[in-house]
């Protein structure tokens, strides 16, 4: 049942709930994000969206082309973002990540309130938008909060429509699985059984209730065709091609076996996803799950309730789907932790006694202290760790921190100044980049010379493997190599550069970032 707002004191305490939820994530964000600006630690990712959203401001033709034939990289972050690079490029694009995340926590109040007060509600929705997950690539340009806003809404809405009988809802819910199914390329992982789930229950909902309006379900339908149709039409053959090839076949280089659902990689999946949290806060999470596990036994009631039912469905079946595949990707399973989340809060905020006596009423004050107290600090320590260098696993610092670590630089190394003075002395050469990793890539080096209108020749038919770079050298004028300790591509630096030698190229600019990791530019003399 939804919860009825009626009187002024009931309206005065939603209106604060939710803007307390807002300004807390908004304060906690922006001093992220201002590290993230000084960090000077583009990610490739970065470069990438950032890339895709300014070819998307040069014309209005050019934004209809650059939307329908996107491919792989869904349209929503980058048509979102359009502006913001526009104005002020790759961190004017990143900014956007501030209202998908205020989108996530509202969305989370929303679906929330359903079975919880106000105050828990926020509290919830607190914790699902500012835990270290979430926040680790919200100060990213990235899709995971833009996917995690979109099935949290998804559920708000359906419940909310009281299972696609009111109109209104049911066209917001048709908003929010379009955002989905726009929001990145494993998308169709989370929709699908979304979609398994949602029409079981309607089936349920028939039977239990009889006739019903057809209209709310019609509509969404329609808004959902309308909006995510085109695309899909015109690329969603691309998308899921990709998504298969990179999460299903071994010779994409992501992954190195095959589809494979067993309780080993089931395991690795589970690992993978709370590893997202940081150990810290995995462990505070699993102690909430089991509370709440040992309150469904006691609740049956709360147990029984459809919308928990539902949600518990799509997380076992959006988990299995996920662990078919060996690619680990980036925050795949954060939706799912995001529910994972709600779902138990509507367990442990539900733990309440029947007698309204003087002793349950400071009970029931005591624990909402205590969880203030332990969100507040369990929260805080990933925050903290966010904005650290640490690459403890139990509070890891942000994944573009660690990514230039990994890849032989350090915690200070400036990505941005490094991509800036290759893309300088490459310019406007026909070029190969026979090296490539989180430091310094192929997308780095496209950002930066269309920034400054020196385009430069990038070589885009070279196969990523020794011998393909090797055969296009004389096709080239200037190439790219060096040391990475995390390269993407498994390329013999030694081979290559000897082969550019007897080819006539000579080193004529060298940057050595740390003990294990170099790039150099090459041209031919």
């Amino acid at each position: 049942m939804l919860p009825v707002v009626t009187g002024t004191g009931e309206r005065r305490t939603e209106r604060l709930a939710v803007s307390l939820v807002l300004i807390i994530t908004a304060l906690v964000w922006i001093p992220l994000f201002v590290l993230r600006v000084q960090a000077h630690q583009s990610n490739v990712d970065d470069f990438l969206y950032a890339g895709v959203a300014r070819q998307l401001t040069v014309s209005p033709t050019e934004f209809v082309r650059g939307v329908l034939l996107s491919g792989q990289n869904s349209p929503l972050v980058p048509v979102l973002s359009a502006v913001g690079t526009r104005l002020y490029g790759m961190y004017g694009a990143m900014a956007i990540e501030l209202p998908l995340l205020l989108l996530l926590v509202a969305g989370a109040y929303v679906l929330t309130r359903i079975w919880l007060g106000p105050l828990a509600a926020a509290l919830t929705s607190v914790v699902v938008g500012c835990n270290h997950a979430v926040l680790s690539y919200a100060v990213m340009l990235n899709f995971t909060v833009a996917s995690t806003a979109a099935i949290v809404w998804s559920f708000a809405t359906y419940f909310r429509s009281d299972h696609l009988r009111d109109l209104r809802w049911s066209v917001g819910f048709g908003v929010a699985t379009a955002a989905l199914l726009l929001s990145r390329s494993v998308a169709p992982v989370y929709f699908a059984p979304l979609l398994v789930v949602v029409g079981v229950d309607l089936v349920v909902d028939l039977r239990r209730r009889g006739r019903r309006p057809w209209q709310p379900a019609l509509g969404a339908l329609a808004v959902l065709i309308v909006l995510a149709g085109p695309w899909w039409l015109f690329s969603g053959g691309t998308s899921l091609h990709y998504l298969l090839s990179a999460g299903y076949q071994p010779s994409s280089g992501y992954v190195t076996h095959g589809a494979q659902l067993t309780p080993s990689s089931v395991v690795q999946r589970i690992t993978w996803s709370l590893y997202d949290l940081g150990w810290f806060q995995a462990v505070v999470l699993g102690i909430g799950v089991g509370f709440a596990l040992v309150i469904s036994v006691l609740r049956s009631d709360l147990r029984r309730r459809r919308g928990v039912c539902v949600m518990t469905a799509w997380i076992v079946l959006t988990i299995l789907l996920l662990a078919s595949s060996g690619n680990q990707g980036t925050g795949f399973a954060i939706p799912v932790l995001a529910i994972v989340v709600i779902l138990s809060a509507t367990f442990i905020g539900n733990l309440t006694t029947t007698r309204e006596s003087e002793a349950s009423i400071r009970t029931g004050r005591m624990g909402r202290a205590v969880a203030l107290f332990a969100a507040i600090v369990v929260l805080g320590v990933g925050v903290a760790s966010i904005a650290s260098t640490s690459s403890d696993p139990w509070w890891p610092a942000a994944p573009y921190r660690l990514e230039a670590v990994e890849s032989g630089g350090t915690s200070r190394t400036n990505i941005d100044a490094l991509t800036a003075e290759v893309a300088e002395v490459v310019g406007t050469s026909n070029a190969i980049v026979a090296r490539d990793d989180d430091i310094f890539n192929t997308n780095g080096l496209v950002w930066e010379t269309e920034s400054h209108g020196m385009r430069s020749r990038l070589e885009r038919s070279v196969s990523h493997t020794t011998d393909g770079v090797i055969a296009a050298l004389p096709t080239a004028d200037a190439l790219v190599t060096g040391r990475s300790q995390d390269p993407y591509w498994q390329i013999d630096q030694t081979a290559v550069e000897a082969a550019a030698v007897r080819d006539g190229f000579r080193p004529v600019r060298e940057w050595h970032l740390g003990p294990d990791n170099t790039v150099v530019v090459w041209k031919r003399i």
